[in-house]
Formats: C-alpha cells, sequence, structure tokens
C-alpha cells in the first residue's frame, strides 16, 4: 500500500508526541528516519485523517505550551564578567596600598554623606571600589563575582553591570540620606547586595510567570534572603 509522508522533524521529541497521538487514535503510521532527523509516513487513505487529528492536538495544546516556564537562555561570558570585576576591585586595591599619584585614596573617595551632600558626587561611586582590608576585598571579589556571573547568564553584561553598579550607588546614596548625613563606609558590599537583590528578582518573575509554580517560585527569594544574611 501507497505510504505518504504528513511530517518532517528533525526534533525527535515531537515526533514521538505525535506518533503517541497518533497511536492513541489507532491510525496506522510508522516513524523512519535516524537520529538526526525522523518523518511520519501514514497509508495514503488515512493521510488526511492523520493529518487533522494533529493539527487538532497541536491547536488544542497551543495555550498550555505557551504557558510553559520560559527556559533560561545562557549570556555567554559569566566568566569573563568575573574576572573584570575581580580585576578593577583589585587594581584599586593595589593603587589604594601604594598611595598612587601621591592621593590618600580612601580618604578622597570613601563614602561621607555631608560631603556627598556638599557637592563630592563622586563619592557614592568611588566608594564601591574601597576596601578597609585584604578579608573585606576577599569576601567583595568572591561574593561579587559569583553574583554578577549569575546574573549575567539571565540578563547579559550590560544589564548586569548596570544593576549592579547602579543599584550600589543607589544605596550608598539612599543611606547617606537616612542618615541624615552621618554615613561613613567603604567597600562593594552594597553593590553585592544590589545584583543579589537584581538576580533573586528575576528569578522570581520567571518562576511568578509559570501556572502551578507557587511554591517553587519562592525558592530564589528565599536563596536570596539567606545569602544576603550570610553575606551581612
Amino acid at each position: 500500500m501507497l505510504e505518504v509522508e504528513i511530517l518532517r522533524s528533525t526534533d525527535l521529541a515531537l515526533v514521538r508526541e505525535l506518533s503517541l497521538v497518533l497511536k492513541s487514535t489507532g491510525l496506522p503510521h510508522r516513524v523512519v528516519g535516524n537520529q538526526h532527523r525522523q518523518w511520519i509516513v501514514t497509508p495514503e487513505p488515512v493521510a488526511q485523517t492523520a493529518l487533522q487529528q494533529l493539527a487538532d492536538y497541536q491547536r488544542e495544546n497551543l495555550g498550555r505550551s505557551e504557558r510553559r516556564e520560559p527556559r533560561l537562555v545562557p549570556h555567554s561570558g559569566s566568566w569573563t564578567q568575573a574576572l573584570l570585576w575581580c580585576a578593577a576591585l583589585a587594581l584599586v586595591q593595589g593603587l589604594t596600598r601604594l598611595g598612587a599619584l601621591g592621593v590618600d585614596w580612601r580618604r578622597a573617595g570613601a563614602m561621607h554623606g555631608e560631603r556627598l551632600f556638599e557637592g563630592e558626587l563622586w563619592r557614592p561611586v568611588t566608594a564601591l571600589t574601597l576596601h578597609a582590608d585584604l578579608e573585606h576585598l576577599a569576601g567583595n571579589l568572591a561574593f561579587g563575582s559569583l553574583f554578577l556571573a549569575l546574573l549575567h547568564q539571565v540578563v547579559g553584561w550590560r544589564l548586569a553591570w548596570a544593576l549592579t553598579v547602579g543599584g550600589g550607588v543607589l544605596g550608598n546614596v539612599l543611606n547617606a540620606a537616612m542618615t541624615g548625613g552621618e554615613l561613613r563606609s567603604l567597600g562593594a558590599s552594597t553593590a553585592v547586595f544590589a545584583a543579589l537583590g537584581a538576580l533573586t528578582a528575576v528569578q522570581f518573575s520567571r518562576k511568578a510567570e509559570t501556572p502551578g509554580a507557587r511554591a517553587r517560585r519562592w525558592i530564589p527569594v528565599v536563596t536570596g534572603v539567606l545569602l544576603l544574611g550570610w553575606n551581612g
């Protein structure tokens, strides 16, 4: 009996799924092909019926497939972003210890609320690059590179850096405003927490879009809070 090809695809899982649909309806068919591409063939008299069954099945499941949890599309180069983070902070720490250019880097760049409000607008930015000692630096290198790399995976490098640095700067400004100008601080911890917060928010929103994932969507939030408490 003459057979007709009704479907060809490189998506082997799809071919298997549609073959099961035809099998459940009792329509005769065969799956042929190789590990790279397969196709479904049916006897010519039932070809139109089989096509209609597959079309009905896909129409019924279209809405369901659109509501599936969005897959993470990883961005390459996370290690590069982590290394850039470490290199930038280590470089500034080295220049600070050497007193490069004859400047007391901590005195000139640390966060100082009163001086910020007097017009030294660079302090919320420069304070992120300065650290009290090597232990302080090491913690921010480790956690900062990790959170930045993970955030880069989900939003790309431009937005990851903008959220991390921008969040750190904004955090310093808000802290200064809330303390009435009495804030004295230095270190990249504010930026680290900004990256962690952004990562948690992005992952939470991804889970929130998935039906039936009310419990699972809280996992990134709980993880973020635990990490914040540990690192804080």
